[in-house]
């Protein structure tokens, strides 16, 4: 008799169960939390709602939040909120899901990603009228600022706090203030409690041959000063893109990104994934530093901004 059990994969044989944690799923989402580098909550409660935590430990900072739901698999998700991370997370049962189980753990996903966009609308929306408030309250700054001076920049539109903070809008997709950036004397950056980063923006308006965007304010104004050009702050690395995607909308000329020279890596590797999806070029300064630190340290930052035309013909 023919054996036809090779049509069929080969002869059956059972799946082979991996051993369920031992730990309760608290335990494990507190370890998820932990292996994404935040300082997890003493406890999880699993009842649907957001939970916030501090993430960095610091007692003012409540930027982290979870969601747990309890079930047959306990499920749920995890993030921050000012580094816009969002991360789902299952209970390790040991084995893989039936159909059944993954139908229903679908659906509870979709649960926790509405509550989370809902709560993450409201918080934004609060912060908006924050920064709208401080934002008009506030003074122009300075080109004498400390921090101005030694970064040897001017000040194109920002404004002071009454502590002397400077301070840097960043506009949101609909034009309006989404959040604010402070930076004190010595450099130190921190942002609206809150408020909406992602795809927010500050411009510095000139010519429009060229197009560039660059990480800090200091970049850009330095980029912006030595070649005339309309300037964007992206506010950080992992924004480059989204604020590139949103030039390229209504612009379709060139448009290069101004990249950090990180000793990580971060600032070239995001800088050309942002190239990548929006057609643009990368210019990064030779030694480790950002353009302004290129400028400041005597190196000829017109020369990498705008390379003489050669013509060899």
């Amino acid at each position: 008799m023919t054996n036809i059990s090779n049509l069929f994969g080969g002869e059956f044989k059972p799946p082979v169960e991996v051993p369920a944690s031992n730990k309760t799923p608290g335990e494990q989402l507190i370890d998820a939390i932990a292996s994404h580098g935040y300082e997890p909550p003493a406890e999880i409660i699993f009842d649907g709602n957001i939970h916030r935590f501090s993430p960095s430990g610091r007692a003012r900072d409540d930027s982290g939040w979870y969601i747990a739901h309890a079930g047959k698999i306990h499920a749920g998700a995890f993030g921050c909120w000012k580094e816009s991370t969002s991360i789902n997370w299952r209970q390790d049962i040991g084995r893989e899901l039936s159909l059944a189980e993954e139908m229903e753990h679908s659906t509870r996903m979709k649960q926790i990603r509405a509550k989370r966009e809902e709560e993450q609308a409201r918080l934004a929306a609060t912060a908006s009228d924050t920064a709208d408030t401080i934002w008009s309250n506030a003074t122009d700054a300075s080109d004498s600022h400390p921090y101005l001076e030694r970064k040897q920049v001017k000040s194109h539109g920002l404004r002071v706090t009454g502590d002397g903070r400077l301070i840097i809008p960043m506009i949101g997709q609909e034009g309006e203030i989404a959040s604010l950036q402070f930076i004190d004397s010595a450099g130190e950056k921190k942002y609206l409690s809150k408020g909406k980063a992602e795809g927010a923006y500050f411009v510095l308006h000139g010519t429009d041959s060229t197009i560039y965007i660059a990480e800090g304010y200091a970049t850009a104004a330095t980029v912006h000063e030595i070649t005339g050009g309309t300037t964007f702050v992206a506010f950080s690395a992992g924004q480059l893109a989204n604020v590139a995607a949103m030039i390229r909308q209504s612009y379709a000329g060139d448009l290069v990104i101004v990249a950090d020279h990180d000793e990580s890596g971060t600032g070239q590797r995001k800088a050309e994934e942002a190239a990548r999806a929006s057609n643009a070029r990368i210019i990064i300064p030779p030694i480790v530093g950002d353009a302004n630190d290129y400028h400041v340290a005597g190196h000829d930052l017109a020369a990498l901004l705008m390379p003489p035309v050669v013509d060899d013909w």
